[in-house]
Parts: C-alpha cells; structure tokens; sequence
C-alpha cells in the first residue's frame, strides 16, 4: 500500500493499547517508514529494483527497525518536549529495549500487511519467492487497515485532549485537538481514490478541526469575536464548496480557494495578538506561513508548506498563547 496513511491505522490503534510498554512515536515511524523504497524506485524511476524490495522484509525489520529504534532513543533529549505536547510518551516508557521492540514490530507489521498483496515482496528473504501472497489474503490487509484507522484517529484524538487539557487548560487543548484533526482530514483525503468512504471521513475531520480552532480561538481572543465568525463561516462555506469540487464541479475551486483565503486572512490579527508574547519566531510568523503556503496550493507545493505550518502550530500553540484572565481550566 505504497504512499496512502492507510499504515497509520495499525500505528495510532495498537500503538495506543500498548503505549506504556513501547516507544509510540518509534512505532508509527516504523510503520510508516518502510514505503520509502516504493515512493524512491517511482520516483527516481528505477527498473532494475522491485517496487517493494530489501526494506520489505522480515530481517530488515530486525535490523531497520533496531536501528530506528537506537537513533530515536539517541535522540529522545531532542523530542521528548515534542512528543509529550503531542501526547505521543509515556513517562513509563524510558529504556533502549522499549524502542528497539517499537521499531522491529512496527517494520514487521508493515511487512506482514504488505506481504498478501504484492507479488514481488519476498518477506521470508533470503527466500526469492513470496508464501504469504495469497488472491483470498488480499481483501483482507486495505480494510483492516481502514477500520485501524478510523479507530485510530477516534482513539488519538480523544487522547490527545484529554492529555492537552491537564497540562495547558481546556481551551488551547481545543485548539490543538481540532488543529490535529484538521491535519488528519487533509491527509485522509489521499484515501478517496482506494475508497470512497474516506471522503465522508476526510470531510468530517476537516470540518470538526474547523469549528474546534476558531470556537477556541473566539474565546481566547474576545475583542476579534465578529472577525472569527465570519473567519468560521467562510472556512465552512468553502468546504461545502469543496464537496461540489469532488463531484465533478471544477468551476467552484477557485471560490473555494478564496473563501479559505479570506477565512485565513481574517484570523490573522487574532493568532498574532495570542503569540504576540511568545519568545518564537516561527510561531509569530505561522499565520504568515500559512497563507503563503495556501496561497501556493493551486501549483501543488503549497499543500505541504500548508501541512507542515499547521504541524507547528499544533506543537507550539497550546504553551505559548496568551490565555485571558478568565481561562477556564
């Protein structure tokens, strides 16, 4: 399943039941990680190397997978802080082995879920044929994986605000919460063409993340409420519109495209005034960055910019906005 999050689901759902035995963030790179191979041999064109290849195997879930789990435990000092706002660590969950077995099983899962599907996955290597490739297996690993995930998503969610809202308050829980949701949603969208019920998700999650940031943010930022409102209105008017986008209506993405525009240009001045006091430069600048990056979608390279702005304001925001003197708790 090269290139879809699908691998997220196993990630975010069984990585939450066992959170306090493994390293979570390990896990669901381990999970991730293995369709490098696939996403270099499309894109570098290779035709001398299978599609799924050395990485695509048992040993090197071993091997891989131990040494992802070495350098993320190498490099814990560096993002432990991030991983905790993200609500991603245990603080039972401090020692080599737990990112060694995060990082082997996550590869193994992978490859396990892979192995029915494609024929030139040899997972048993150095055996040069593949025994799990199966015509009855393969309806199995998309739909267990989509189920994982929609559980996954609920489950992380849920867990993310709650966590949040003991450290930071309730009200910058929300805002981070329906920030990560709207980054799920965006990233859920890449599921539509292997199945249509992602768009009804996908659509869903945005327009929850929508409502949760701005409700937050009205509330965070009082003088600027009439600004946020309409901000909300047009961010929801342009994800109707988006629908209509889906069904084939192309005429409308250009006025979905503005209104989103609009939508981010009137919360501008609120995000500045909460970070106004924040001693960080790229959080002052986020709602900057996200315009520009917005502004670039229509050639493609904004969506990243716009994915990876929203990602720093999820890990930076809840500790650094300004909150009223009437926070509620």
């Amino acid at each position: 399943m090269p290139f879809t999050p699908l691998h997220l689901g196993p990630a975010l759902a069984i990585g939450y039941i066992v959170r306090k035995r493994i390293h979570w963030p390990t896990f669901i790179l381990a999970n991730i990680m293995v369709d490098i191979e696939p996403l270099l041999v499309l894109a570098l064109n290779i035709t001398s190397y299978p599609l799924h290849g050395y990485l695509h195997t048992f040993i090197s879930s071993l091997v891989m997978g131990s040494l992802l789990g070495y350098i993320m435990y190498k490099m814990d000092k560096v993002f432990r802080p991030f991983f905790e706002r993200l609500a991603l660590v245990d603080k039972s969950v401090d020692n080599l082995r737990d990112y060694i077995v995060a990082g082997i099983t996550g590869w193994a899962i992978h490859v396990a879920l892979d192995s029915p599907l494609y024929s030139d996955i040899r997972p048993l290597y150095p055996l040069q044929h593949n025994p799990l490739y199966n015509s009855i297996l393969q309806k199995v690993p998309s739909p267990l994986c989509s189920i994982l995930l929609l559980i996954g998503i609920a489950i992380y969610i849920v867990h993310l605000y709650r966590t949040s809202s003991e450290r930071v308050g309730r009200l910058p829980a929300r805002m981070q919460t329906g920030l990560t949701s709207l980054i799920l949603g965006i990233i859920s969208l890449t599921l539509i063409l292997a199945n249509p019920f992602f768009e009804i998700l996908s659509l869903l999650l945005i327009a929850i993340g929508i409502v949760l940031f701005h409700m937050s943010l009205m509330k965070l930022a009082m003088k600027w409420k009439n600004r946020i409102m309409y901000s909300l209105i047009s961010m929801l008017a342009s994800l109707f519109l988006f629908t209509s986008i889906m069904r084939g209506l192309v005429l409308t993405i250009y006025v979905a495209w503005f209104m989103a525009l609009t939508g981010l240009f009137l919360i501008r001045s609120p995000l500045k005034s909460l970070t106004r006091g924040a001693n960080d430069k790229l959080l002052k600048n986020a709602v900057d960055l996200l315009i520009a990056g917005w502004s670039l979608t229509p050639i493609i390279v904004g969506i990243p910019i716009v994915l990876i702005v929203l990602a720093v304001m999820v890990v930076k925001i809840p500790v650094n906005v300004i909150l009223p003197h009437n926070n509620v708790k």
